[in-house]
């Protein structure tokens, strides 16, 4: 397995402010915790991923090699329901509930996705991945996040 990471600081500024504001909002609206799980992604854990369920025994788990994991653009969050902050997995919690508050700040939810991927959390602005990914490689990624500040600083 290739390391996950998990730093909050690898995310947009912007980005972490909005999950930080979607973990309130649902710990005040279910009682129940979530975490920021994994945050960016190397291209060799996004291959690992990739060839689950094709080249490597388990569950497909992505259907892509250029994930927004690699711009500081999404994140998987994991369900924290012990009585102590602890990381216990993602499960027994209102998944829907976790949808519906990404989306109410202007974020894509993996839910949504034809693969229901359930913990994915993105921020892509009016953009498509391909036209994020076209922008960093154009101009770099400090480029793209200023685009993006430029989209949710007007209150999105």
């Amino acid at each position: 397995m290739v390391k996950m990471i998990k730093s909050e600081n690898l995310l947009y500024p912007r980005f972490l402010e909005k999950l930080k504001d979607v973990q309130k909002e649902f710990n005040e609206q279910t009682g129940h915790r979530i975490l920021i799980h994994e945050t960016y992604r190397l291209p060799e854990r996004q291959q690992w991923l990739y060839e689950l369920g094709r080249t490597r025994k388990g569950r497909v788990v992505t259907n892509t090699l250029a994930s927004t994991h690699f711009l500081g653009l999404s994140c998987d969050f994991v369900g924290d329901i012990s009585p102590a902050p602890g990381i216990q997995g993602p499960y027994d919690i209102d998944w829907n509930k976790l949808g519906a508050i990404v989306l109410s700040k202007g974020l894509v939810w993996g839910g949504n996705f034809k693969s229901r991927d359930m913990v994915y959390v993105e921020m892509r602005g009016p953009y498509t991945v391909k036209d994020l990914f076209e922008m960093v490689e154009q101009h770099g990624i400090l480029y793209l996040w200023n685009k993006l500040e430029g989209y949710y600083g007007q209150g999105t």
